[in-house]
Order: C-alpha cells, then sequence, then structure tokens
C-alpha cells in the first residue's frame, strides 16, 4: 500500500511503500542527516571541548 510524504527537506511530495521512509533522495537524506547533527550540537555546546579532554587524558595513561 503506497502512501504520500512530504518530504522534510525539499517539500517534494513522493509515494512510497516503506513504513521508515522519509526523505524522497539520497540528497535529501544526507541534508536531513547533517541538519540533524547540527541540532545536535547546538544542543550540547561543549561536548567536542569534554572529549578531547577525555581523548588527551586517555593518550597520557597510556
Amino acid at each position: 500500500m503506497a502512501r504520500e510524504i512530504e518530504c522534510p527537506i525539499c517539500g517534494r511530495v513522493f509515494e512510497t511503500t516503506k513504513p521508515n521512509k522519509r526523505y524522497c533522495s539520497f540528497i535529501c537524506r544526507e541534508a536531513g542527516r547533517n541538519l540533524k547533527r547540527l541540532q545536535w550540537e547546538d544542543s550540547h555546546p561543549g561536548y567536542n571541548a569534554e572529549y578531547a579532554k577525555e581523548y588527551r587524558k586517555r593518550l597520557k595513561t597510556k
């Protein structure tokens, strides 16, 4: 059973039979992944600094 979905990136309406398909193309899927990553980074501002600090600490103990 096909259903119509609107792509959240480009707004194009497309048909799919897969229940978990969100994007109309590979390009939109990649853009959606990048957008989700950027939103996560905005909500976790100090993550990279903390990770680098822990990583350097682990390197010193080896």
